[in-house]
């Protein structure tokens, strides 16, 4: 079983576990508390041809936390068309008709607070856009 006991008087927090020690996580005051990412910018949906390669150059800057954040991507459909992250790009495949939604999520990890109450959960942001893709000119 886990306590938890905010001293707000004194802007610190302390966790325990039964029968485990105690933690204590002061707080500045004069600094606030980092916000969670949140979508400051966008990508606008894409038609595309099929095997056309879409490369989006740091899609971080879509997300307004400045400090270090795990990106991941998926495509609702692959078969339709394949999204991958690497070397701070976002690329997409275009690989038959039809259309896909390209998810792009911005996880940042638990602070030093939720460490201590064993919060293993980071903050999370999703963004969503469409892609559509046309058979190409020589696709009859």
């Amino acid at each position: 079983m886990r306590y938890l006991v905010l001293l707000t008087g004194i802007c610190t927090a302390v966790a325990c576990e039964e029968g485990g020690d105690m933690v204590a996580v002061a707080h500045d005051p004069l600094v606030p508390p980092r916000e969670a990412p949140r979508v400051v910018g966008f990508i606008p949906d894409l038609v595309v041809e099929v095997d056309e390669t879409v490369v989006i150059e740091d899609p971080q800057r879509v997300f307004s936390d400045g400090s270090a954040l795990t990106l991941s991507v998926t495509s609702s459909d692959p078969a339709v068309a394949t999204a991958a992250l690497g070397d701070s790009v976002l690329t997409i495949l275009a690989v038959s008709a039809g259309t896909t939604t390209v998810e792009l999520v911005a996880e940042e990890p638990p602070g030093t607070f939720a460490q201590a109450v064993g919060d293993t959960l980071g903050r999370t942001m999703h963004l969503g856009f469409g892609v559509t893709v046309r058979p190409g000119l020589g696709d009859g």
